[in-house]
């Protein structure tokens, strides 16, 4: 997304660059003329052009008014396209970020929908561990995480939990892998699920409870803990949790 705002100003500059262009050499080609008029008529004597005999006031009522016109239309004109293109570009940027909410929000309805079906109509729940389904229930779970954005993260896995597909004693969806970093997870039930092996770095775990969950060999890296509980916990193995933020460690479990 970054990179379309900066190719989109790139852009916008390009465009406005042959504008300003236009103007510096019809403002060059109008002073040759001009002065062409100046040196026929003092040089040449064409008294056709009236600069001959003038003053020196007379030159500067000549002179400074165009000039003074001249070099304000076109700062004007500059500070009009300078205008412009800020008004474009936060379009521009207005729109990806509409576009790419609507596609993190697709993104989550089509993995709902799948999974949907795999329960009502595979009995993914009743699979067994090596089962077809389980592993497709998986791949897409995984594929889902990345797409959906952070907020959404966070949606997802609480449906997960709700459907009873990532319980610790019975764990349906294995989420070793998954990409749950920066997940909106503030002040989610989450007691007894299984994270074995997650990436939750720099998650929003505020309030959050945990306890009794698997995150044996999670990525807790940066994430947030304030007042997480993680009362029976099994951080066995996990990454970054001495990193993370007011971590009360009597609730934690072994490390």
């Amino acid at each position: 997304m970054t990179a379309e705002i900066n190719q989109s100003q790139r852009n916008s500059e390009n465009q406005v660059e042959p504008n300003h262009r236009g103007l510096m050499v019809l403002l060059i080609a109008m002073s040759a003329i001009f002065l062409l008029l100046i040196l026929g008529g003092y040089i040449f004597n064409w008294s056709w052009t009236g600069f001959r005999g003038n003053t020196l006031w007379d030159w500067l009522k000549l002179l400074v008014l165009p000039v003074v016109l001249t070099v304000g239309g076109i700062w004007f004109n500059m500070q009009q396209n300078r205008a412009s293109r800020e008004v474009a570009l936060r379009q521009h940027q207005t729109d990806l970020h509409i576009a790419d909410n609507n596609q993190q929000e697709a993104a989550l309805g089509t993995y709902l929908e799948h999974l949907a079906t795999l329960l009502l109509e595979k009995q993914l729940k009743e699979s067994s561990p090596e089962s077809d389904v389980r592993e497709v229930a998986r791949v897409r779970t995984l594929t889902a995480v990345w797409r959906v954005g952070k907020y959404r993260k966070g949606v997802l896995l609480k449906f997960l939990y709700e459907a009873g597909l990532i319980e610790r004693d019975r764990t349906v969806i294995d989420l070793t892998g998954a990409d749950l970093s920066h997940a909106d997870l503030h002040g989610a039930y989450l007691r007894g699920a299984n994270l074995h092996g997650a990436n939750l770095s720099y998650a929003d775990l505020h309030e959050t409870d945990l306890s009794m969950a698997d995150l044996r060999e999670a990525n807790l890296e940066g994430a947030i803990l304030i007042s997480t509980s993680l009362e029976g916990a099994d951080l066995s193995g996990a990454c970054g949790i001495h990193s993370a933020l007011n971590i009360p460690t009597e609730q934690t479990g072994p490390i």
